[in-house]
């Protein structure tokens, strides 16, 4: 049954005659239709995964990166140059795989902007996967016994919360 435009407005809900006299109104003419393309929902993003912004941890990760700040890079001391430009530490099991390893000195190392994400064959965060897999092989042949230890932990669930893993980072930095 369809009810004229005076019918709806006697209507006392408010929500229920707008939604009425809505139905009602003509469609307006876009420029999809003048252009013959289809009105058809548009595939949904995936939503962002929400990164982690509890002060805890932010503080953590700043005391645990600063105590590498500045020294040699370790790949370039393997080559036999001394490097402590721009040098910062990297997490060879990523941060956000293992947070049982985040904080461990054994998933450290420390490299030069160069090897971490700008380097030529030997870069951790390279580009290609060639780049890549030579960092990890540098890894696994200069540091064996740390290499070892990632692999085994880094599927370890970490138990503790930020603010003790804080607290332990404060105590161990003095």
């Amino acid at each position: 049954m369809s009810y004229t435009r005076e019918q709806i407005e006697k209507i006392k809900n408010p929500l229920v005659r707008a939604t009425m006299l809505k139905a009602l109104a003509p469609k307006r003419t876009t420029a999809n239709d003048l252009l013959g393309v289809s009105d058809a929902p548009k595939k949904a993003r995936k939503p962002r995964m929400k990164r982690n912004t509890n002060p805890d941890m932010k503080a953590a990760d700043e005391l645990f990166s600063m105590r590498y700040r500045g020294k040699p890079c370790e790949v370039c001391a393997s080559m036999g140059k001394l490097n402590t430009h721009r040098t910062t530490n990297h997490h060879f099991i990523p941060r956000s795989l293992s947070r049982f390893l985040r904080y461990e000195p054994m998933n450290q190392v420390v490299v030069c902007q160069g090897h971490h994400k700008f380097g030529g064959s030997l870069c951790f965060h390279g580009v290609g996967s060639v780049q890549v897999a030579k960092a990890k092989e540098w890894m696994e042949k200069t540091r064996p016994e740390d290499y070892a230890y990632c692999m085994k932990h880094q599927h370890t669930k970490c138990t503790e919360s930020w603010k003790e893993s804080l607290r332990k980072l404060t105590e161990r930095n003095g």
